[in-house]
């Protein structure tokens, strides 16, 4: 196959399923998005991801502004800024493929929070990061899995403490780490977000009252969670 760039092939192969041996999980882990860290999970591990332009791709770029509307010389480069900007295309496809891959493989539940990354990069600070960074195909592609659970935007994942039930409102984003001024856990705020998230999520499924819906998309309401752990305290 050849779309004007470059040329594909295509390979199939069938592996006996019975023959596959993998190792079975029961376990869960939380994944807090963010721009000064890309990935942090609930366990610690933490994942910095950026690929910027490459020197050929602002070399070429230059080059076009400079060249006549039209010209032979002119299509030659566009061709091979088309080339490039593919290049860079693959290699972002390539390790969000491999990153979502391994955590699918490795979690058998996975809680994401659903964050509004496109409006992230409308931010003048924080835009170019999150332009270099891949995490809307990492979102993507995990949302498409059952294995994912994805809260709504307002459960406070950075300010609640799940040690002791206090928000911490003073919580700002120049912040980096989390301490709660009512029992003094603290703890870096990305991992505390992400395990924040297993919280809430453990006390959804878990609490007793109204069920939570999670029919689309695998979602959590906050609204609901709220009503639910209100519905469990007035009935104790």
């Amino acid at each position: 196959l050849y779309d004007g760039i470059n040329y594909f092939i295509s390979l199939t192969c069938f592996i006996d399923k019975d023959k596959i041996v993998k190792e079975k999980y029961n376990n869960i882990v939380g994944i807090d998005m963010g721009v000064s860290t890309t990935l942090a999970l609930s366990n610690g591990e933490k994942y910095n991801i950026s690929i910027e332009e490459s020197e050929r791709l602002k070399k070429l770029e230059a080059k076009l502004a400079r060249q006549i509307k039209g010209s032979n010389n002119r299509y030659k480069t566009i061709k091979k800024l088309r080339k490039e900007y593919n290049h860079i295309n693959n290699k972002k496809n390539d390790i969000a493929n491999k990153l979502v891959h391994y955590l699918l493989d490795n979690y058998d539940t996975i809680v994401i929070q659903d964050e509004q990354i496109a409006k992230w990069k409308e931010d003048g600070l924080s835009g170019p990061k999150i332009q270099h960074s891949i995490l809307g195909r990492i979102k993507n592609k995990l949302v498409s899995s059952d294995k994912v659970v994805v809260l709504d935007k307002w459960f406070p994942t950075s300010k609640f403490c799940y040690n002791c039930g206090h928000k911490n409102d003073s919580l700002t984003l120049k912040d980096r780490e989390f301490v709660c001024p009512n029992c003094g856990n603290k703890k870096d705020r990305d991992i505390h977000a992400a395990n924040n998230m297993i919280y809430f999520y453990l006390h959804s499924i878990n609490a007793p009252g109204t069920d939570v819906n999670m029919s689309v998309d695998n979602k959590i309401s906050y609204k609901e969670f709220v009503a639910k752990q209100e519905s469990t305290t007035s009935s104790v």
